[in-house]
């Protein structure tokens, strides 16, 4: 059994963070915190920081955004906090968990972000760029908010609906009504507006516990 919990945990945990293995979310508090356990039965880790309006995390790097301050912290090390523009900030990660982007919200037209793309809004236009040569992508009929990954694909909301616009260009409607917020906790799982996760695989949609449940 002991070996068999060793390799589940992988080295993705922080001090003061209980082995998030399925990444870390921000909550209607503005706490940070982990999420443990599986679909299905999600729980909520102990707080790590207050007044987060933002975080990301990769298998290594856990980075967080306060009013004022953008704070970085690598596997057990302790956090690094530096001066910020106000609001949210999208982060992306390289490969290797290292941290590869920084856009911060407050007068950008940037609305996601991953290594080697970001989302930009034109006056309402959405546009993939890539971050190697510019080049753009128009995303017709998508419209914030939006997430998009290293090999292009987009998830973004559409005509009433939240749609997964593959690099091909091909739709895939992952929910009927598209959510107010997006955040992404790893390549399959999707957090949507705090309160619940989306699987990317089947679309299943599973239900964080009650704010009164959670410790």
């Amino acid at each position: 059994m002991k070996r068999l919990i060793l390799v589940l945990l992988p080295a993705f945990c922080f001090a003061q963070i209980e082995a998030p293995r399925l990444g870390v979310f921000v909550d209607s508090q503005n706490r940070l915190r982990s999420l443990l356990g599986l679909p299905g039965a999600l729980l909520p880790g102990s707080v790590t920081a207050d007044n987060v309006l933002s975080a990301a995390a990769s298998q290594t790097h856990l980075v967080w955004k306060t009013a004022d301050q953008l704070c970085t912290k690598e596997s057990d090390r302790p956090a690094v906090c530096d001066p910020a523009p106000p609001g949210a900030a999208m982060v992306a990660f390289h490969p290797d968990g290292r941290p590869a982007v920084v856009e911060f919200a407050a007068d950008s037209h940037i609305v996601a972000v991953s290594a080697r793309y970001r989302v930009e809004d034109r006056a309402g236009a959405l546009f993939r760029v890539a971050a190697a040569d510019r080049s753009e992508l128009p995303l017709p009929g998508l419209a914030p908010p939006a997430l998009v990954f290293d090999d292009g694909t987009v998830i973004a909301a559409g005509a009433e609906a939240l749609v997964l616009r593959t690099p091909g260009g091909e739709d895939r409607t992952l929910l009927d009504m598209a959510p107010s917020r997006l955040e992404l906790l790893n390549r399959d799982l999707i957090l949507l507006d705090r309160s619940r996760v989306l699987r990317l695989r089947d679309a299943a949609v599973f239900r964080l516990p009650r704010e009164e449940d959670q410790p």
